[in-house]
């Protein structure tokens, strides 16, 4: 005898039908109830709703980052002058390391300033004319289309 899921299709047979297997194989009945039970919440509605809200890391941790860009410091290179903030000091540092030489700050102080360089690749033809395709076919044989080898 068979018993249907209104939820999924999955049959179960009783253990008289199972030819003598035990367990959760796909027809038990411990998988059967577990896959059609009533299910907990309505359709569309959420099992957990005042959970986590989409975003809230990326958020705190942009906030505590402004804050600690914002906060000021005395630069330990220079004692006596003036607070400077840590974001200050960062585009300080960054700008001495490219006048050492380093490239990548080089690089990416560039970008900032004057954006990202746009890399253009222009597709052409023969002497700037347009891109010309040819497509050339051959001939089958009859003893090639028809397989015989011989």
């Amino acid at each position: 005898m068979r018993e249907k899921c209104a939820r999924r299709n999955f049959a179960f047979l009783h253990w008289g039908e199972m030819s003598g297997k035990r367990g959760q194989s796909p027809g038990s009945r411990a998988a059967f109830e577990k896959h059609c039970r009533p299910r907990q919440w309505k359709k569309g509605q959420s099992g957990n709703p005042s959970g986590r809200t989409k975003g809230t890391f990326r958020h705190q941790l942009n906030e505590i980052l402004r804050q600690v860009a914002e906060e000021k410091v005395h630069d330990e290179r220079f004692p006596g002058k003036k607070l400077k903030t840590n974001m200050e000091m960062l585009v300080r540092d960054a700008f001495e390391q490219a006048r050492r030489g380093n490239f990548q700050y080089w690089n990416a102080i560039m970008e900032r300033i004057g954006g990202k360089p746009i890399s253009q690749i222009e597709l052409t033809g023969l002497d700037g004319g347009p891109i010309q395709h040819r497509v050339e076919y051959e001939p089958l044989l009859d003893d090639e289309a028809n397989g015989d080898d011989s």
